[in-house]
């Protein structure tokens, strides 16, 4: 019985040896077997949270240069073997890969033949929203950011120019919280970056539609006050005994007055007159834009100061500085108005025109304020403001000259050659078959100048009076000579 048993516990020892050898030669295979496969400890991920154009890019780019690669995270992630990683990323590097979505300053590398100023604009704001979302991508927390820039239009004649403007849509990293100091600096970033941009015309939104800007606006500060701090500022301080009110000299120092020097005082008011002259050049275009139709008449106006004289007459501005307030008058004011050439502009229109702009500013006759109208042809000026009711207003246009007459002074010129020609050589052949006899010669004399003008204008003339005679005639001609 002992040597059975001690059989049976050996072979029971054999066998949990053989089963941890196999155990253990299966582990090792399987580690070996994974290392050696595509995705095995050797393959590293080179770049992550890729577009799934950015990928296609990549993934083609890696094809050119015969590495190996292998597509993670549904697409979105690349990985290459470990000890190709560096030539890989050179490799991408090299075509400006992978370009997150967007197009920075590159876009210039190539140049185009035949672009124009608009398309050089638009590369322009391309480039610029390309670079800003790229740095904005580099902060902590997030994880895609788009730009999108909008730099207004310079036209001609402009009253009221619109503010440039920019929004930033972000996707933010679930497991980061972004911070007020973060969009705050986001904000500034891109006011900085893109010229006359102020920080409040910037506008940060996340991929929910939540308004980050918001958040970025500075805490309102609030004064907390003490029960000390109220007693002292509403309780007044106690009466003095007429004894020592009497015994005590208040001394009251005034507060020093801000002088201003003469360069401030012209600066200043060089800005207002500025300012005054964009005011009533938007009224009076207002108006315009009632009696016209769109992009037919442009008001323009110069104001004149004179800060000396004190007559009745003259309108009296106060300009409000940082430091002082100076005062000057408008001596003149001097209205332009253009009118496009082909505006059938009447003496009736003028004298509405007149009293209409007399009345949207502050005219005055005896001042010497003047309104002058001119007639100049319009190619391509953009009027700042249309309204709706001008667009539907109804304004009578001289015709153009039409082109008929030209072909018909052109026709009349190649009709009088061509009679030219045929009565030359009409008359050449009857002088050919003529006798040669001295007796019977004709005398035949040249026609004078005025002759022959007289002849080119009666048959223009003719030709214009009456085309159809003309033709008939030259067809009769030409069926004589055939």
């Amino acid at each position: 019985m002992a040597e059975p048993r001690a059989q049976l516990i050996s072979n029971q020892r054999l066998t949990i040896i053989i089963s941890v050898l196999v155990l253990v030669i299966f582990i090792v295979l399987f580690f070996s077997f994974r290392s050696c496969g595509p995705g095995g400890e050797k393959m590293t991920v080179i770049y992550s949270n890729l577009d799934l154009s950015d990928a296609a890019k990549v993934i083609a780019r890696l094809k050119e240069i015969k590495i190996p690669y292998e597509i993670r995270d549904k697409g979105s992630a690349v990985a290459v073997p470990k000890d190709q990683a560096a030539i890989a990323r050179l490799g991408l590097a090299e075509k400006n890969l992978p370009t997150g979505g967007v197009v920075g300053w590159e876009i210039f590398n190539e140049t185009r033949m035949g672009a124009t100023d608009f398309d050089r604009r638009i590369q322009l704001i391309r480039a610029i929203s390309g670079e800003l979302s790229r740095n904005i991508v580099r902060i902590e927390g997030v994880v895609d950011a788009r730009v999108q820039i909008v730099l207004p239009e310079t036209k001609l004649f402009e009253v009221a120019k619109a503010p440039v403007t920019a929004s930033v849509l972000l996707k933010i990293d679930p497991a980061h919280r972004i911070k007020p100091e973060q969009i705050r600096g986001i904000i500034h970033l891109v006011a900085s970056s893109v010229e006359n941009l102020k920080p409040e015309n910037v506008t940060v939104v996340d991929e929910r539609g939540n308004i980050l800007s918001v958040l970025a606006a500075p805490p309102v500060q609030q004064t907390v006050f003490t029960a000390e701090t109220i007693a002292r500022t509403v309780l007044p301080p106690p009466p003095l005994p007429p004894a020592t009110a009497a015994a005590v000299s208040v001394v009251t120092k005034e507060a020093p007055v801000k002088t201003v020097s003469a360069e401030d005082q012209e600066l200043l008011k060089l800005k207002a007159k500025s300012e005054y002259e964009r005011q009533l050049s938007s009224a009076c275009q207002r108006v315009l834009n009632n009696f016209f139709p769109p992009n037919k008449a442009v008001a323009q106006v110069a104001v004149e100061f004179d800060g000396k004289t004190k007559d009745k007459n003259y309108t009296r501005l106060k300009i409000k500085g940082e430091s002082a307030t100076v005062s000057a008058n408008v001596s003149r004011i001097t209205i332009l108005v253009l009118v496009d050439k082909k505006i059938a502009l009447t003496s009736l229109a003028r004298r509405n025109i007149y009293q209409t702009l007399a009345l949207a500013v502050p005219y005055n006759k005896q001042r010497g304020d003047r309104i002058a109208i001119k007639l100049v042809p319009f190619y391509a000026v953009a009027s700042p403001v249309i309204s709706t009711e001008a667009a539907a207003t109804s304004w009578p246009v001289k015709p153009e000259p039409k082109q008929a007459s030209w072909l018909i002074y052109a026709g009349g010129a190649v009709l009088f050659i061509f009679i030219v020609l045929v009565v030359v050589g009409m008359g050449r052949r009857k002088k050919i078959d003529l006798p040669e006899r001295e007796e019977e010669q004709l005398l035949y004399a040249p026609p004078t100048a005025e002759e022959a003008t007289d002849a080119v204008k009666q048959i223009k003339d003719m030709a214009e009076r009456e085309p159809e005679k003309v033709a008939n005639l030259l067809k009769q001609w030409l069926m004589e000579e055939g």
